[in-house]
């Protein structure tokens, strides 16, 4: 079978086929209002920051821009795979005018590494697959610097944004149309005009392009290593093995995974059911799943795992919690 055919996912059959349309309706006032909400957090961010002036206002208006930002991140996330809206070029023009372009993407055109990460989760074909592999080669030193980022942020780039062919299928990618180019460009106007004249030549790179790097790139990254990654992995490794129920308190969910990006095991099964619908089909997965006796791997906590595996590449004994 070749690497790059769609993996058959299991748990599937654990939601009937009625349920999994009911909850794939798209709630397209929701998707604007919660849209709207963390937009005006945002600003109120930037607004605080300009009228106080200070170091801790900037810093603190930093930390909510980006996590902000990271929640509109997940719901864009929702547009790849065209859930804001059921007309596409409606769910489209949502995506791309209020969430994406800000950060130069188009759903149309960026979509199909996500879409190749669906089908061949696991496996080589996987452009993620760097995101999440094994790294316990790795040393204490190594494997932290890849959790802050830096060192798979160019990579992650260039898989959605690099020119030609998706990272793992042979897709050409679309070019951009006219439409495309005018959101993108009065988006960077918008964001590098304004925030330059409220607070200088410094506003744009540390009042967007650093947040956004930091806490909604980074963070995603861990997400997806947490809730893909394989302890001690093996060939044998299944694809039962990679999809991980992650245990978390809310301050972790505001931090690694907002809008209910922790149910992320239901958004692989199911990847039509939109962000706010994923808390009812995961507790129809387990109730199932416990019904059946169908084992579910679980983690209790991001941060408990991601400690537990420096711990690993540092020496020590210290392990996460079944």
């Amino acid at each position: 079978m070749s690497m790059d055919a769609p993996v058959q996912y299991p748990y599937r059959h654990l939601l009937r086929e009625e349920e999994r349309l009911e909850l794939s309706r798209p709630d397209t006032p929701r998707v604007l209002r919660d849209i709207g909400l963390l937009w005006a957090q945002i600003l109120l961010a930037w607004a605080g920051a300009w009228y106080l002036g200070s170091a801790w206002a900037i810093a603190l208006a930093m930390l909510v821009v980006g996590n902000r930002y990271y929640a509109l991140y997940i719901i864009g996330h929702d547009g790849l795979h065209r859930r804001l809206h059921g007309d596409v070029r409606i769910n489209d023009l949502i995506n791309d005018g209020l969430i994406l372009a800000p950060i130069g993407a188009i759903t149309r055109v960026n979509r199909l590494n996500h879409m190749q990460h669906h089908r061949t989760l696991g496996r080589p074909g996987d452009p993620d697959l760097f995101k999440y592999r094994s790294r316990e080669k790795l040393s204490a030193g190594a494997l932290l610097l890849s959790f802050t980022g830096l060192p798979l942020v160019l990579r992650a780039a260039g898989n959605v944004f690099g020119p030609g062919k998706t990272a793992a299928a042979a897709v050409a990618r679309p070019k951009h149309s006219r439409r495309d180019l005018a959101i993108l460009g009065l988006w960077q106007l918008a964001l590098i005009g304004g925030l330059t004249l409220a607070f200088g030549w410094w506003g744009y790179p540390l009042l967007w392009l650093l947040p956004v790097a930091m806490l909604t790139v980074a963070f995603d990254l861990l997400r997806v290593f947490s809730e893909h990654s394989v302890e001690n992995e093996t060939a044998g490794t299944t694809l039962a093995e990679r999809m991980v129920m992650v245990e978390s308190s809310f301050p972790e969910r505001l931090l690694f995974s907002p809008m209910n990006m922790n149910h992320h095991v239901a958004h692989h099964l199911w990847p039509t059911i939109p962000y706010y619908h994923l808390p009812r089909a995961t507790a129809l997965l387990e109730a199932r799943a416990l019904d059946t006796g169908t084992p579910i791997v679980r983690r209790r906590g991001y941060c408990r795992y991601l400690l537990a595996c420096l711990a690993r590449a540092a020496g020590s004994r210290f392990t996460p919690a079944p």
